[in-house]
This record gives structure tokens, sequence and C-alpha cells, in this order.
């Protein structure tokens, strides 16, 4: 929901589609920026292991558009802008960035259930492994991550950011 140094601090919305927020605010309005909403397979109240949240770049000042300022090393090396804070209904979340990367469409991080601990093991892995710098993070099976993801460049690549729950 809040991101260092960014603009962003919005509200996360859901719906029972991942269609309904990218044309409409929070309030039902249309809206071409839509708004920020959290992957509809996810549990919201609960948490999944991997809660992913969409938002559109297009404008610099609005949704996920300040969030391409995270790929300057200026920014991901100063660990006061490393921690997402995002809320729940019922608790205040922080969370420690783990992976920050640019990629082709694909879906492969956009999976919300793991058969096996050793399955999401490795999916935290190849998450790792893409990320532009190394923070030092260890992961594991007991893990919860977010998932910030948003078009870049001409709407060809993602910019993906992960960031793993500390408290």
């Amino acid at each position: 929901r809040s991101i260092s140094n960014t603009s962003i601090n919005y509200p996360v919305v859901q719906a029972n589609n991942n269609d309904k927020y990218l044309t409409y605010s929070f309030d039902g309005t249309k809206n071409p920026n839509g708004w920020i909403f959290l992957d509809y397979r996810n549990d919201s109240m609960n948490l999944d292991r991997n809660n992913i949240i969409y938002g559109h770049s297009g404008n610099y000042y609005v949704m996920f558009g300040s969030l391409k300022m995270v790929l300057k090393p200026s920014w991901y090396k100063n660990s006061n802008n490393q921690y997402i804070t995002y809320n729940t209904a019922s608790n205040s979340k922080k969370w420690h960035i783990f992976s920050i990367y640019t990629i082709d469409v694909t879906t492969d991080y956009l999976v919300t259930e793991f058969d096996t601990d050793e399955e999401y093991v490795n999916f935290l892995t190849r998450l790792k492994e893409r990320s532009i710098y190394d923070f030092g993070d260890n992961l594991n099976a007991d893990d919860k991550i977010i998932t910030l993801s948003t078009c870049y460049g001409t709407g060809s690549q993602r910019l993906v950011i992960h960031a793993k729950l500390t408290k």
C-alpha cells in the first residue's frame, strides 16, 4: 500500500476478477488509471503465500507510476527504501523487498497456490535469482510474500517487486 520514496500510498481493493480495477476506481467510478488491487484468488484477510497486487504505471504520479524509481541503484541500495507497508483490515504489516526485476510478459510469478513446500521454496528461489540486486534475505516455506506487478516500457514487459513479511 505504501512504498518509501515513491508516490504510492493507496488502499488496495479486490474484486471477483482481475479486470474490474483496470478501468475503475475504488469507489466504482470509471477511471483510466484504474486502481491498486489484490488478485481475486488471494485471501485478503488471512494472506496467502504469494499475495499479488497489480496497478497501472502509465502516469508517473498516480497508481504504480512512480514504481520505476525502484530500478535506480540510488533507490534500491538505500535500506530505508527496502520496506513496504501493506496493511490488512486487522493488522499493520511490514514487508522487506527481496527481489526487483523487469521481465517479458509471463505469468510464472503470478502463482497463488503451491502443492508442496518444496515447490514453494523453488518458486521463491527463482524470484530471488531474478533480482537486479541481492537484498540479503533468506527465504523459506513459512514466508509469506507480496508481489507488486505493473507494466514496464512499451507494455511488453513487467516491473516486478517481491517482498517478504517481516512483522
